[in-house]
Order: C-alpha cells, then sequence, then structure tokens
C-alpha cells in the first residue's frame, strides 16, 4: 500500500520538479547570454578620417564634418568598430590665416560614432581624465583665469613679431587621408562574433 502512495507522489511531483528544472535551465541560458559579449571601456583610441576635404580659409566653428572610421578597432580579438563605421566631428576652433600674419589654424572634434546595429557612441578628442573644458565654469576656468594674464602678452607679442615674416600666410587644410585621434566617452557591449 505504502509503495502505491509513494508511485501515486511521484506521479504527481515529477512533472513540478521537470518544469521547475527547466525554468531554472532556460533562466540560466537567458542570463549567459545577456552576460555574453565584449566590453569596450570608456577612453578606446578611435582613428577617424574626414569624407571631404576641409581648408581654414572657409571653415567656420561649429560646423559639422562627417568622418568614417580609419582602422579597425578590435578588443581580446574581436573587431568591436568595423573600419569605414560613420561618425560626426566638429569645428571648434578654425581661423583662416592672416597673410604677413599668421597662419590658418582647423581643429576638429569627434563627436559621435555610428556602430553597424545603429548606436551612437559619444566621442571625445581627449582620454578620460582630461578635462575638455565643455563647461564655462568647470576645472579649466580656474586655469584660464590664473594663466590668461601670463598667456595673452605673450601670444600678442607672438603675433606682433609674425607681421613682418612675409613667410606667414598660410590657411591648412585637412585631408582625407589624415586621421583624427578620438575616445569614446561611454562603456558598452558588442556580441562575440557580431563584428567578425
Amino acid at each position: 500500500m505504502k509503495a502505491f502512495w509513494r508511485g501515486v507522489c511521484c506521479a504527481f511531483l515529477l512533472p513540478f520538479v521537470a518544469t521547475v528544472a527547466l525554468g531554472q535551465q532556460v533562466a540560466s541560458n537567458a542570463a549567459g547570454k545577456a552576460n555574453r559579449g565584449i566590453a569596450v571601456k570608456t577612453g578606446t583610441q578611435v582613428f577617424f578620417r574626414i569624407q571631404q576635404p576641409i581648408s581654414s580659409a572657409s571653415a567656420h566653428n561649429g560646423q559639422r564634418v562627417q568622418m568614417t572610421v580609419h582602422d579597425d578597432v578590435w578588443v581580446n580579438g574581436v573587431r568591436v568598430i568595423p573600419k569605414g563605421a560613420e561618425g560626426t566631428g566638429v569645428v571648434f576652433d578654425a581661423r583662416a590665416a592672416v597673410p604677413g600674419k599668421r597662419d590658418g589654424m582647423l581643429l576638429i572634434r569627434p563627436v559621435d560614432l555610428i556602430l553597424p546595429d545603429g548606436r551612437h557612441i559619444k566621442m571625445s578628442d581627449n582620454p578620460p581624465g582630461y578635462d575638455d573644458c565643455d563647461g564655462i565654469f568647470g576645472p579649466c576656468w580656474l586655469e584660464y583665469s590664473l594663466f590668461a594674464p601670463i598667456v595673452f602678452p605673450l601670444k600678442w607679442g607672438a603675433d606682433h613679431e609674425t607681421r613682418d615674416n612675409k613667410a606667414a600666410g598660410r590657411d591648412v587644410t585637412q585631408t582625407t587621408t589624415e586621421p583624427i585621434q578620438g575616445y569614446t566617452r561611454q562603456r558598452f557591449k558588442v556580441e562575440d562574433g557580431a563584428q567578425p
């Protein structure tokens, strides 16, 4: 009789135990899948190149520039950012040349990067820990207020000395082959094998 009831209990409990075990296995697989992937840390270096040449003679501050990734970026043997991925930059210091006084200046800062899956990754021209002075009253403001009285007279003197330099007055051109250095400003993951 006891064997009979033991068999009945097993018959009822066995499906329940199997269901619980299956649920745990599914949850474990889902967690494993969620944790799988290559982590790309903040500050990963990326080199870009612009799609069209740009000159200090015509560029202006705030001008948007279309760029592409210059070389593949690899992490632990996995290509996390492919060559040719699109990105955007911005001109943040453009000054046309002045004949006999100064050469032109042209600085371009990477702004973002678009991964193949459509995600936008924020970029910077400075590595982590380097203050890029985005905020008006950030740490750079203190440095500016301390050193401006020294730097401005020196800069004026340098400009003054080049007024008689006939060689001065050349504009700067950023070509499509010259790399522009950037760094990721956020951490993100790429599925292992998603970028063969």
